[in-house]
């Protein structure tokens, strides 16, 4: 059975005080609140149509919605009905906010010349902490985050039924890319295997598998999970791939170091060597395989071609771009956003025509972007508060005050963890909106169980420090919520703007002056592109120069832009 403290009335941590964050009790009111943020993760991945030009904006305005949402519903409505909610842990939003933090000195350095995307990455990032923060205000105990996990399997399943509707190859769901589809589903899957796998987690427990605990919850996770595996399996996406096969390979460790503890005593230093050593040596032993194997053999498969020089040719070329711009900045970066921009700049000029390769625009490794954007001070920023959540997630499965159905789901997130940051050593798709989002809510569930671990010493009690009482949380985030709209509105608005261009009729050169009179003065380069475009087909070489202008601004050396103008000198005087 699950053991449950619940504290006095008296006691219970009013939001914006300094009391230590605690769990509510099990008459509040709050019982259902986890409704809220369960509510947003059927949002944030409900396909409603071509409302934006790029998903990925799309799904940052459903972020900007259902935040805002929950800002009205908990700190507005809620707070003046004196609900008791759970303060904000700013220990720990802070501690998640140091690695963009760390990217300031490069910015300060460079200036914002590099930084298209600086504003976008700190508002979306506050978004981001908001998320993590209404997590541990709207879902109190064990419970409640079983029944968030419900839902979250309600969209995992959806999502893959959208994927095998899809008649498109490789499914993209409702997430416009495969990749990220992927890694949506590689940052649920662990969490959802641990909370039907019946396994015992506590350090002296006899019998490791309990199969006679299975309920009727493990069966639906257990569903859920097989749904989602099979989507996973339809993207065919490899690093995502590689990335849940090292979730289920620390797992089989970790159980093994369990049954090796009790008998021989085996240190933890042992069991991190062996969670390294054993996936290189499985990674040498599919080389040596592929090496065996005809070339035809290989060529037939996606993942045996991983073994060829031109599987990875095409990642090379961004890798190459990333290490020559931190090359010039190598210890402090360029700055928050810079990475977009600098892969522009830093282009070789001979590239510029690879239509293969013209769809990248970052680095597509995010070991490099943090790089560039944090030199070398971000990246051990970066790696430190990596650290320091799995030395939490570690002291929490080592310590006694979780019952095993917590610490299953403490594993779940160390798993997700592992899965997602393997994957974004070789891919975007961990940047993208809905699954920086996902990987808070994946955090959040932590969270929301850490005070009731009870951790010991300094850094653990600095985590579970709250807003002071001068600083009560409804203000703060109003404030961040308000700062963070009137970034991405212009970005919203230029998107929309893109759509509606699309589908506008162009007949005339007469079509073509009046959306250039009304769309020129748009914020975004996506509908310049496209302005530029139609001046084109219109003969109107003047407007088309004074468009790549104004992208020149905006990003030196888009490649859009510059594709744009290389096509066009060959008849480039007839425009004029």
């Amino acid at each position: 059975m699950t053991n449950k403290r619940l504290p006095e009335k008296s006691n219970l941590p009013k939001a914006g005080t300094s009391t230590p964050i605690g769990r509510l009790t099990k008459g509040s009111a709050t019982q259902w609140f986890y409704w809220l943020p369960a509510i947003a993760l059927l949002i944030m991945v409900w396909d409603t149509g071509d409302l934006f030009a790029r998903v990925n904006i799309y799904k940052t305005f459903l972020l900007f919605v259902c935040v805002s949402l929950l800002f009205i519903f908990v700190d507005v409505f809620f707070q003046q009905k004196r609900e008791e909610i759970a303060p904000t842990p700013v220990g720990w939003l802070l501690l998640l906010s140091l690695p963009i933090l760390a990217t300031l000195p490069g910015l300060m350095l460079h200036g914002s010349g590099y930084n298209y995307l600086l504003e976008h990455e700190v508002s979306i990032h506050l978004m981001y902490m908001m998320w993590a923060a209404y997590i541990v205000r709207c879902v109190k105990d064990i419970d409640a985050l079983e029944k968030l996990m419900m839902v979250a399997g309600i969209t995992v399943i959806y999502a893959v039924l959208e994927g095998v509707a899809q008649d498109t190859g490789r499914p993209k769901s409702t997430f416009g890319n495969t990749n990220l589809y992927a890694n949506y589903l590689i940052l649920f899957l662990p969490v959802l295997m641990m909370l039907w796998l019946p396994v015992n987690l506590q350090q002296d427990a006899r019998h490791r598998f309990q199969w006679q605990d299975i309920g009727r919850k493990q069966y639906y996770f257990l569903l859920v999970f097989l749904v989602g595996l099979f989507g996973l399996w339809q993207t065919e996406t490899r690093a995502a791939l590689a990335g849940f096969a090292a979730a289920l390979i620390v797992l089989f460790l970790y159980l093994l170091y369990l049954k090796l503890k009790q008998r021989y005593q085996l240190r933890g230093w042992v069991f991190l060597l062996t969670a390294v050593g054993v996936p290189l040596l499985l990674l040498a032993l599919l080389f040596l395989a592929a090496s065996q194997l005809s070339e035809e053999t290989v060529q037939s498969s996606r993942f045996l071609r991983l073994t060829t020089w031109e599987a990875w040719s095409s990642r090379l070329m961004p890798w190459q771009v990333a290490l020559l711009s931190i090359q010039d900045s190598p210890l402090l970066g360029f700055g928050p956003g810079s990475s977009y921009n600098l892969f522009f700049e830093y282009l070789p000029e001979e590239s510029l025509l690879f239509t293969e390769q013209r769809s990248y625009k970052h680095a597509h490794s995010e070991i490099l972007e943090v790089m560039q954007e944090g030199g070398i001070f971000g990246l051990l920023v970066h790696l430190l508060v990596l650290g320091g959540l799995f030395w939490v997630i570690v002291r929490m499965l080592q310590g006694s005050s979780l019952d095993n159905r917590e610490k299953r789901l403490v594993m779940g997130v160390a798993l997700a963890l592992v899965a997602y940051n393997v994957q974004s050593v070789f891919s975007l798709a961990t940047r993208m909106t809905q699954n920086e989002m996902t990987l808070y809510t994946v955090i959040g569930l932590l969270l929301v169980l850490y005070p009731k671990a009870q951790l010991g010493g300094r850094f653990a009690l600095l985590l579970q420090r709250p807003l002071p009482i001068s600083m009560p949380a409804s203000a703060g985030f109003l404030l961040v919520t308000l700062f963070a709209w009137g970034i991405q509105y212009p970005t919203f608005i230029g998107s929309n703007q893109l759509v509606t261009l699309a589908s506008s009729k162009v007949k005339t050169v007469e079509d073509v002056l009046k959306l250039t009179e009304k769309y020129e003065d748009t914020p975004s380069i996506y509908v310049l592109h496209f302005l530029a475009n139609l001046q084109v087909s219109a003969k109107r070489g003047e407007k088309v120069d004074l468009l790549l202008d104004r992208m020149e601004r905006m990003i030196p050396h888009y490649r859009d832009a510059d594709y744009l103008v290389s096509a066009l000198k060959p008849t480039y005087f007839s425009l004029l």
